[in-house]
């Protein structure tokens, strides 16, 4: 990206090859990638802060658009059928790139805590005009999926239904309507891929349940 920025060359003379290559295959899933948002030496917050952000995304949005279409595209060629985004928590400068330009689905997740669902909502309410079909710069994609996933939650049932009830009132949702993602006091100790090595615990479950 910072090579392109300082060249000025459209997307389409982009080497995207080198970019894939840099995916890393997991140990627990031959099927599995991940592509690191830097390497160890590198210095992540200098490199972002180099990029021109307002340049791909105010002034000249179609050709950033492109871009990151033509990253995904190249991913797509390359053989991967599903790419996953993680955008950063709250409003951002490429937020709304990665939640409503480029996805076909955005997954929100929130946790019962009432400010964390009141601040979640107001995402989701933005979203709804690209749910509806409303938002031109997203091109021929089909209107943007939303999927709410509640995460962790323990397993306390007045607390829990408190947290429902905050979820209901504040997406107009019955707690059937959303995906739960059980909480796992191992998971604070462990960056353990479960729906690999534990596919039977209600965590791994659940993720399987948001899969499909």
């Amino acid at each position: 990206m910072i090579s392109w920025q300082e060249s000025g060359r459209p997307s389409k003379d982009a080497d995207f090859g080198k970019l894939v290559k840099l995916a890393c295959q997991t140990p627990e899933q031959d099927r599995l990638f991940i592509l690191p948002a830097y390497g160890d030496n590198k210095d992540f917050a200098g490199l972002y802060q180099s990029v021109r952000w307002d340049d791909f995304l105010v002034r000249d949005l179609d050709s950033g658009l492109a871009l990151f279409r033509g990253i995904l595209d190249a991913f797509g060629k390359a053989g991967f059928e599903t790419v996953m985004l993680d955008s950063r928590t709250g409003i951002t400068d490429i937020g709304g790139l990665l939640a409503v330009l480029l996805p076909h689905a955005t997954v929100l997740v929130g946790n019962y805590g009432r400010q964390n669902t009141k601040g979640l909502a107001h995402v989701w309410q933005a979203l709804q005009p690209a749910s509806e079909g409303r938002i031109a710069p997203r091109g021929a994609l089909p209107p943007l999926t939303r999927i709410l996933v509640a995460s962790p939650i323990a397993d306390e049932l007045d607390l829990r239904a408190k947290g429902e009830e905050i979820w209901k009132e504040a997406f107009g949702l019955a707690p059937a309507e959303l995906i739960t993602i059980p909480f796992d006091q191992r998971l604070l100790f462990t960056e353990e891929l479960y729906a690999a090595t534990r596919p039977d615990t209600p965590v791994a479950k659940a993720y399987n349940d948001l899969e499909r």
